[in-house]
């Protein structure tokens, strides 16, 4: 009996999309928040933890009524507020994916733990030992003499 899933994978290997990548394989990218300080950063948003003598006399009005806050005032002090950057990342809790119809699938059915995901293809370049596994997985459908 022919193992149907390697047959699948195999099916999916030869006629995905390589993204122009020599033996692509697949991971979840994701927006990372980076935090630093205003002259590099290029977003601001108020602290969760924040000392409410800070506040300007609008905000701690509004504070003081539960009312939100806005994510920046430019007449509180600025220890009420961090910088930051969003950056792109890998998000490798996954792993990696033989194909991008796995990791596509994955971050379907994960999208809720993940920021902005997509699946984005990387190369096994000079990875000898994960460039003879693919080439196995590419071939294994043609050896098996299945549709």
């Amino acid at each position: 009996m022919k193992n149907k899933t390697l047959i699948a994978i195999s099916k999916e290997m030869q006629t995905q999309d390589n993204r122009a990548t020599a033996y692509p394989l697949f991971v979840v990218m994701v927006d990372k928040k980076v935090y630093g300080c205003e002259s590099w950063c290029n977003e601001v948003e108020r602290k969760e933890d924040f000392d409410s003598d800070y506040l300007c006399e609008k905000c701690a009005e509004k504070y003081e009524n539960n009312e939100d806050l806005d994510d920046y005032c430019e007449d509180c002090d600025q220890d009420c507020f961090v910088w930051f950057s969003w950056e792109k990342d890998f998000d490798l809790k996954a792993g990696v994916f033989f194909t991008a119809k796995a990791c596509d699938e994955h971050i379907r059915l994960n999208d809720y733990h993940y920021s902005n995901p997509r699946s984005y293809a990387i190369s096994a370049w000079r990875n000898y030992e994960m460039q003879e596994v693919i080439n196995f997985l590419i071939k294994y459908h043609k050896n098996t003499n299945e549709n």
